[in-house]
């Protein structure tokens, strides 16, 4: 699992989502930080021949440098 980044704006999150199409399967979940409602981009089961380094680089390749690889 790797989590992209959280997002404020629900169009940043569809953005970084569909350029992630492709490299595994892509959510967008709804989580709760404080008082606002945030929406996570994760990317797992990643496609063959994907490495979570190299889908972390994709990410960061997009505009998300915060990607975090969770083992």
């Amino acid at each position: 699992m790797i989590d992209l980044g959280s997002f404020a704006n629900a169009e940043n999150a569809r953005r970084l989502a569909s350029a992630m199409e492709g490299l595994g399967t892509v959510s967008v979940d709804d989580v709760t930080s404080g008082s606002r409602t945030l929406k996570r981009v994760r990317l797992s089961n990643l496609a063959d021949g994907m490495t979570p380094e190299m889908a972390v680089e994709a990410a960061a390749r997009a505009g998300a440098t915060g990607a975090v690889v969770r083992r």
